[in-house]
């Protein structure tokens, strides 16, 4: 019985610190030298998308632009409780911002911070967000997705399907909680529009992903 509620005064321990406050990116679209361009923001904070927490330069060991299996570093900047970057974007396809944390004593990440760009003018053209690099939120078919719609949810750890529960915070409102299905899909009702922060823990590794829906 004390080994019992050993373990669950450990389960806590470990779980507190983790859902304490969350991570994440979101962008903007901005005007960089007279060409279209996007403007991030990494924040860390207990209410999205309020950042209240100033990440450490230290943690943070790459940020990067991703679209169409290229990859751009992008240099970063601190202002206030939140570190931001700009990049060049020509606006005909869907891009990924992705930063990584490290805690000191390691050279790894141990979460990965994502936001999904969509392109100016959606095509219609499949865009597979996956990386294949550490834990990852995998939404399908997000372009083509609107408020009241339903969207199926993947999360993979280096490419492959894992199962994980999922932390959704819609701007504004309240977490939701998701368990996945048997097929280890996660299936999320778009109830709201605007922003959209996912979260996901999976042996010792995290990430988030954020995206927008609008009522179109």
């Amino acid at each position: 019985m004390k080994k019992n509620i050993f373990a669950f005064i450990l389960g806590i321990a470990f779980t507190i610190p983790v859902f304490s406050h969350y991570q994440w990116v979101i962008s903007d679209y901005k005007n960089i030298n007279g060409k279209m361009g996007v403007k991030f923001y990494i924040s860390c904070g207990h209410i999205f998308p309020e950042s209240e927490l100033l990440l450490k330069r230290e943690m943070i060991i790459g940020v990067d632009m991703l679209a169409s299996g290229v990859k751009k570093p992008v240099q970063i900047s601190v202002s206030g409780k939140t570190w931001y970057g700009e990049t060049e974007w020509n606006g005909n396809s869907g891009y990924i911002i992705v930063y990584r944390l490290k805690k000191k004593i390691s050279k790894f990440p141990y979460f990965w911070g994502r936001t999904i760009i969509p392109p100016e003018k959606y095509t219609g053209a499949v865009f597979e967000p996956v990386t294949g690099e550490g834990l990852e939120i995998i939404p399908e078919d997000l372009f083509n997705k609107k408020q009241s719609d339903n969207l199926q949810i993947r999360i993979l750890l280096d490419g492959k399907l894992v199962r994980s529960k999922l932390v959704v915070v819609p701007e504004g409102k309240k977490p939701i909680y998701l368990n996945p299905e048997p097929d280890n899909s996660i299936v999320l009702k778009l109830k709201y529009k605007g922003l959209y922060l996912l979260n996901t823990y999976y042996k010792g590794k995290g990430t988030s992903l954020t995206f927008q829906i609008s009522s179109k």
